[in-house]
């Protein structure tokens, strides 16, 4: 779902689906749909069996500020699109990333609110809410890394990303580690900030 062509300044509201046999890539028609977005979050949560999409900017262009905060699944069965009407949710800038935590069951979504404050938030699907971690220890990233989840560690790592964006265009080699047990994260690799 999603994506952006920055030089011919669109965005894209497909989606398609990948055949590990055929190696070919299929695209889903749907009737109700995300409006069209890029850098967005988005897992699979295996419990389910569904698709979580989270926020992104709606904007064509790279440094787009025009930011989505809501909260969509896929529903793969059905191979339809559903909006989540949960209040109190992130209101995180453009760039997000995010893992799906299976231990905790928990769509674990980190980014910065237009304030820079770094937010780390946990989507309980079941429940249907959202809720501010508030850890004492977070990263410092603008331009999040991807995401993704540990089992054998049991922790949703970040790889790098930019973290004085758009001042400066610096990448770091920093892994962080964070784990909704403790509400903790934590630098495993790369220089202390």
């Amino acid at each position: 779902m999603g994506g952006n062509n920055v030089e011919r300044t669109e965005s894209y509201r497909e989606t398609w689906t990948y055949d590990t046999d055929s190696g070919s890539w299929t695209e889903i028609e749907t009737n109700h749909a995300p409006r069209a977005r890029s850098r967005m979050a988005m897992v699979y949560d295996s419990n389910t069996n569904r698709i979580l999409l989270y926020g992104g900017s709606t904007d064509s262009s790279y440094y787009g500020r025009d930011v989505a905060a809501d909260t969509w699944e896929f529903e793969l069965e059905t191979a339809t699109w559903r909006q989540l009407n949960i209040s109190g949710g992130p209101q995180l800038e453009v760039f997000v990333t995010g893992a799906y935590d299976v231990q905790s069951r928990r769509f674990i979504v980190y980014g910065y609110t237009a304030q820079v404050e770094f937010q780390t938030w946990a989507l309980d699907y079941q429940a249907q809410t959202w809720e501010n971690m508030n850890p004492d220890n977070s990263p410092r990233i603008r331009l999040p890394g991807d995401a993704v989840y540990s089992p054998a560690l049991d922790r949703v790592l970040i790889f790098g990303g930019a973290p004085g964006w758009p001042g400066t265009k610096t990448t770091t080699d920093k892994l962080w580690a964070y784990d909704y047990d403790q509400n903790r994260w934590e630098l495993l690799s790369g220089a202390a900030e």
